[in-house]
This record gives structure tokens, sequence and C-alpha cells, in this order.
């Protein structure tokens, strides 16, 4: 069973990468831009793949619950000033902010455990 776990992680990771990957180069955005924003979407599309593969195997711990928050946050700035130039960071934005209203869910969920 946990190697379907880890299948599902690593489909749904490729998914989002080669579905976010900008097709064309705009002449108007210099080169570099485009490749910044591939590899932005590489390193989200890692970062939710693995956030995915930790909540289906349910090893999400406080620690490891901070440290994707951080991540997602880093990112989700790049993606909020690289939304002009590029759809994906739309989505990977969109579920930067799916994904902290969970971890801030599921922080104070356990907090509230604990008083108990």
């Amino acid at each position: 069973m946990k190697g379907y776990r880890l299948w599902a992680s690593l489909i749904f990771g490729l998914v989002l990468f080669f579905g976010t990957i900008p097709f064309y180069h705009d002449m108007y955005i210099p080169e570099v831009f485009t490749f910044v924003c591939i590899a932005l979407n590489g390193l989200s599309a890692i970062l939710f793949a693995r956030f995915l593969q930790r909540v289906l195997t349910k090893t999400l711990t406080a620690e490891r619950r901070a440290m994707f928050a951080v991540g997602t946050m880093f990112q989700a700035i790049f993606h909020w000033i690289f939304t002009i130039m590029n759809w994906g960071s739309w989505l990977f934005l969109g579920l930067s902010i799916i994904a902290l209203v969970v971890l801030t869910v599921v922080h104070f969920k356990d907090k509230k455990t604990c008083k108990d």
C-alpha cells in the first residue's frame, strides 16, 4: 500500500510540473525569466508532491508542517511575482493558499487536542 502512495505523489508532482511548463516563449519576456518560471514550477511541484506523500502516509509531524509552511510561503512569494509571466504561477499560488490553510487548521487542531 505504501508503494501506491509514493506513486500517487510522484504522478501528482509530474503532472503539476509538465502541466505548467510554459509551452512558448514570449518575445517580450527575457529568456531567463522563462527559465526561472520553469525552475520555480519544478521546485513547487516537488514541494506539493512531497506534501501529498506526507499527508497520505500520515507522517506530517509538527516540525514537518512548519518546514512545509515556510517552503510554501517562500515559493508563493516568487509565484506571486511571476504571475504576470506564467499562468502556472497562478495555479501554484492557489495551491499554496490551500496548503497554508490546511497547515494552519491542522496546527490549531493539534494545539486544541494537546490542551485537552
